[in-house]
């Protein structure tokens, strides 16, 4: 079986250098003879740098190298190292575990980092691109919001000194059902189709792959469409260019020109795009798009040079304050300006393209991988001091012989750089595969040591090996070096000097162990609490049937009528947004009793009669809509708590209450409230609940969503329901739906990925630290086996034997907990504020951690500790 391509490439560049061609110079004579063999090419490939590689060769290849001093010296620690490894093959395995999974987790990190940080950077002119967004004044509140309104553009293109270019972007499949055909049979729904401006692609860099982007976009009903895009229309990319596709909104359709096919988006983008129309089309189907309040799209800015971000916001809130009309001045909106590069780890507004990462969360992966090769070199050290006594005997025999400090130093720390090496070669191999996937599966991003394939790189990694190997080996190298040769060749190094550091050492191993378990544990539980609390709603058995064209919504009701014919259907009821779906629009409210009628902006959710039933909203006070009372289509509406204890209500059924609704144009609804519902989670639980009006709204433009509640059972026969009732309904559109519970979860998606990966990290720093604590037990056994049959002679029971090491390192680990505490309290009580409704901190979640903790020492002891206890004393004496 042939492996992937990628492997393939890596082997090739492995092979390029050939460092070890002019050491072993029949490798090539071997490779050829593999080929001829008919040994298949990855195979022979990889045999060749196998053996190159290998430190039998290394060592034979140094007697090539002319007899100087130094390179007899080099070649001789090659010996001793080899011949050290062969000896205790535990030890060696211990060590290179530890380290390898140190280095590994080291590069997959910084791999991560490096993707992250270079998010936005492949634009040409990124570093003179900015992003601005409003803040708009609601409630005595900020809003922020990563989005802006189209005419601020021509405001800033005409009045700011030294912009280049001004790019707007309205993501229209976010706000509308969008469709694309290029005939009846191929026709599909679309979730990234936007309209820009004619700059687009003199702002950004995307490569074309087929036409120009000089003139892409200038006329309307001009397209550009991605790779992926043209290989599903068309087949091919070439084909597409001067093609048409049909565009189809919820009421009409229209001919698009491809002018350019452009490679997909990179995945270190911000923003994605599958199909870019030139922005001037809006004007011939939808002319109101040039407004200061709806629809919201976002504002890029590219100025002639980089320049300072404050001061160019001040210009711009200068220029609006002069340039914009006197009700928008009147609403205090306020802008800020983001550098394009800084957005993705930097900004968290609302309405953001899709979740950002956190620049927070970068540099506790950084110190994670730090602690994570600490650790790794915490046990190289301790097991180089440990195994300390082997090795004093040949330390006095070449100091007798006339060997010097500096020539033993140099042996033991050239182990350290072949155990660093060894581990890094492999760190890397597993490293990649790690990448592609285990953290492909987990951030949804494709990332490969390939793409960091350059010199800058391979100078940074053969600086990090160094200095791995100094880190290492330099405690081992100066401790063992030290030693008395009169002493140690008359066998009178009995005390073990390194004991109390090797203490110290897996205290703090332990002590970084405990902070990534603690951290682990309680963003585990935070997510949990999220995805598990009671939202106040129904939330399992519910699926959510976008309706997808105007004939749709508009006729919903006949669709609606027919699912709750079935049996396994309980209710369905119609929205404008469903719970976690964003889009709950702040809509001007006048309460009975607001001083001079003042209006209040609140949030809002337009429903048909059968919502409330269909989520199970529980309802404090009052009654439901009602087909029966003709009145609630324009006169009833429905607050929760919250809202009731803004306007400062006890009793809210019956009060006068008034909302500016905008269905081509502004419309004001006069009425009262019939009831209150219980407060529910309708956003994530980042936000607190905000005040909430629900009210009859059945007109197209709101009839976004069709809840389906579904009676317990299985959820293919659901879909599969829904699939026939909706080819019935409407034919000729796809059917377009999620299940309520995933879409809930897809709001903590960073949050999950977080917690899986501190779970890897927690789990790699575990066994590490095992690994260690596993060597140093099989140490202490073979050092206190006389100690051990002796006591047994004298009557010790089993369970004392088997308790002695035990005792030695549990104050260790209960010493780290403690000290891991209150750090890791602080850091959770700042990471939990970031949400608004969170776990509590009890004593509890600690003491667990604690008993977690001790359980893992001791299962780690348990087999040396056992081993001892049973050991028959008179071998054991009889072999002293």
């Amino acid at each position: 079986m042939r492996p992937p391509k990628w492997i393939d490439h890596l082997l090739d560049y492995l092979l390029e250098p050939r460092l070890y061609e002019a050491a072993v110079g029949d490798l090539d004579e071997k490779y050829q003879r593999r080929l001829a063999a008919n040994t298949p090419r990855w195979k022979a490939k990889l045999y060749y740098i196998v053996e190159g590689i290998s430190f039998v060769r290394l060592a034979k290849a140094s007697a090539l190298i002319p007899d100087t001093n130094h390179t007899m010296m080099f070649r001789n620690y090659m010996i001793v190292a080899l011949r050290n490894f062969s000896k205790d093959k535990l030890y060696v395995f211990l060590n290179l575990a530890g380290l390898c999974i140190g280095i590994t987790c080291a590069i997959v990190i910084y791999t991560y980092i490096v993707f992250e940080k270079s998010y936005d950077r492949f634009h040409k002119n990124a570093d003179s691109i900015y992003r601005i967004t409003e803040q708009l004044p609601d409630d005595a509140q900020l809003v922020n919001s990563a989005m802006n309104h189209s005419p601020m553009a021509p405001i800033l293109a005409s009045n700011l000194p030294g912009v280049k270019n001004v790019v707007r972007i309205l993501p229209y499949s976010s706000f509308y059902n969008c469709f694309v055909s290029v005939g009846p049979d191929r026709i599909f729904k679309e979730n990234r189709f936007g309209f820009v401006d004619s700059t687009f692609f003199d702002t950004f860099t995307f490569p074309p792959l087929a036409g120009s982007l000089e003139h892409a976009l200038d006329a309307p009903f001009d397209i550009v469409i991605t790779r992926s895009m043209a290989i599903k229309y068309f087949d091919q990319p070439e084909r597409a260019v001067g093609k048409t596709i049909i565009f189809e909104n919820d009421s009409r359709k229209f001919d698009f020109h491809v002018t350019a096919v452009i490679h997909d988006f990179p995945q270190n983008s911000h923003f994605s795009l599958d199909f870019m129309a030139s922005i001037s089309s809006l004007e011939q189907f939808m002319p109101w798009y040039d407004n200061w309040h709806y629809p919201p799209l976002y504002l890029y800015m590219e100025m002639m040079t980089p320049v300072d971000k404050l001061e160019l916001q001040k210009s711009i809130h200068s220029i609006a304050s002069r340039s914009q009309p006197a009700e928008v001045v009147a609403e205090k909106r306020s802008y800020a300006v983001q550098p394009l590069t800084e957005i993705h780890l930097h900004s968290r507004l609302e309405y953001e393209w899709e979740a950002n990462s956190n620049y927070q969360y970068i540099r506790i992966y950084i110190l994670a991988g730090i602690f994570l090769l600490i650790v790794a070199c915490i046990n190289f050290m301790n097991m180089s001091t440990a195994k300390s006594v082997r090795r004093a005997r040949e330390v006095g025999m070449r100091k007798v012989l006339g060997g010097r400090k500096s020539q033993l130093i140099g042996q033991f720390l050239s182990e350290s750089f072949l155990y660093c090496l060894i581990s890094f070669i492999t760190g890397v191999l597993i490293a990649e595969l790690s990448l592609r996937i285990v953290l492909t599966e987990i951030i949804g991003k494709e990332l490969s040591l390939v793409d960091l394939v350059n010199p800058e790189t391979a100078v940074t990694a053969g600086v990090f090996l160094m200095a791995l190997s100094l880190i290492a080996g330099f405690y081992p190298a100066f401790y063992l070096s030290a030693f008395n040769p009169s002493h140690t060749l008359k066998g009178k190094l009995s005390r073990d000097r390194s004991a109390s550091l090797r203490k110290g050492l897996v205290t703090f191993q332990f002590l970084i162990s405990c902070f990534l378990i603690t951290g682990t544990y309680i963003v585990m539980r935070q997510v949990d609490f999220m995805i598990e609390k009671d939202l106040g709603f129904k939330e399992s058995h519910m699926i959510v049937l976008r309706l997808s064209d105007r004939d749709a919504q508009m006729n919903y009701a006949v669709l609606k009528n027919d699912l709750l014919q079935e049996s396994v259907v309980s209710q369905a009821g119609l929205s404008s947004t469903i719970p976690g779906g964003g889009n709950f629009y702040g809509i001007d409210a006048v309460a009975e009793g607001s001083p001079d009628q003042k209006p209040v902006n609140i949030k809002s959710l337009g429903v048909d009669e059968g919502f409330i039933p269909a989520y199970d909203l529980k309802l404090v006070d009052g009654r439901n809509f009602s087909t029966d009372v003709p009145t609630d289509q324009a006169e009833a509406f429905i607050l929760n708590e919250t809202a009731v204890k803004r306007f400062g209500w006890t009793d809210a059924i019956g009060k006068g209450f008034q909302i500016t609704v905008y269905i081509n144009g502004a419309v004001v609804r006069k009425g009262k409230v019939i009831s209150v519902v219980k407060d529910f989670h309708f956003q994530s639980l980042h936000n607190n609940i905000e005040p909430l009006v629900l009210y009859i709204n059945k007109h197209p433009y709101y009839a976004d969503y069709l809840s389906v509640a579904f009676n317990a059972g299985s959820p293919s026969a659901s879909v599969e329901l829904l699939r026939k009732k909706w080819a019935a309904f409407n034919p000729d559109k796809p059917l377009d739906f999620l299940f309520l519970d995933s879409s809930l979860n897809d709001l903590y998606t960073t949050e999950i990925k977080i917690s899986k990966i501190f779970n890897i990290l927690a789990i790699l720093s575990i066994f590490i630290s095992c690994l260690g604590l596993f060597g140093l037990s099989a140490f202490m056994a073979e050092r206190r086996s006389k100690e051990v049959g002796i006591r047994k002679v004298f009557g010790a029971r089993l369970v004392h034997i088997a308790n002695l090491q035990n005792r030695e390192f549990l104050p260790l680990i209960i010493g780290a907990n403690v000290i891991v505490w209150p750090v890791a309290y602080l850091w959770a009580q700042k990471w939990l504020q970031g949400f608004a409704y969170h776990i509590e901190l009890t004593p509890m979640i600690f003491l667990l951690i604690l008993l977690g903790s001790v359980a893992i020492v001791v299962v780690t002891l348990a087999y040396f500790s056992l081993r001892m206890a049973t050991k028959n004393p008179v071998q054991t004496l009889r072999y002293e």
